[in-house]
């Protein structure tokens, strides 16, 4: 499931890329070239613009009515089965949605803080954008907001 979402869904794209998900996104509105580049990608197109309803497109465009990014994720899963999974969590750059890469100690030494580099034994780099990721405490609250909206329906 691929997602192309406009400027009004910045936080939204944010989230769909930790929780894994292939999602472009534009710093403009949506206009035609825009729903263009979701048809040829094959992407669902996320918006909370409603007169995209009134738009004749032969593609996916989903108007996302909730203001509040835990319920525009709620939304995605009652609408387009939208189901999270822990295989692909932390997988894409969050900077720029390309596939993180995981890459040895060696690798990344002296690109890190010391204290991360002695403290760390798993990383992973974006081939396009450079940055480098560790399972640190930003992951952890991320984990604790993803498991206080019980994102992942664990009892």
């Amino acid at each position: 499931m691929k997602f192309l979402a406009d400027c009004t869904l910045g936080k939204l794209t944010l989230w769909l890329r930790i929780l894994g998900y292939d999602t472009a996104y534009s710093r403009s509105t949506i206009d035609r070239s825009l729903l263009n580049q979701g048809l040829i990608e094959e992407r669902i197109v996320l918006t909370r613009r409603r007169d995209m309803l009134k738009r004749n497109y032969s593609g996916m465009v989903m108007i996302l009515w909730a203001d509040r990014v835990w319920d525009q994720i709620e939304e995605l899963k009652k609408n387009i089965n939208l189901e999270p999974s822990l295989e692909i969590l932390f997988s894409r750059c969050v900077n720029c949605n390309t596939k993180l890469h995981e890459v040895s100690r060696a690798d990344i030494e002296g690109r890190v803080p010391s204290y991360i580099f002695k403290t760390h034994a798993q990383f992973h780099t974006c081939q396009h954008c450079g940055r480098i990721f560790w399972p640190g405490t930003h992951r952890e609250r991320m984990l604790t907001a993803m498991a206080e909206h019980n994102l992942f329906h664990h009892p």
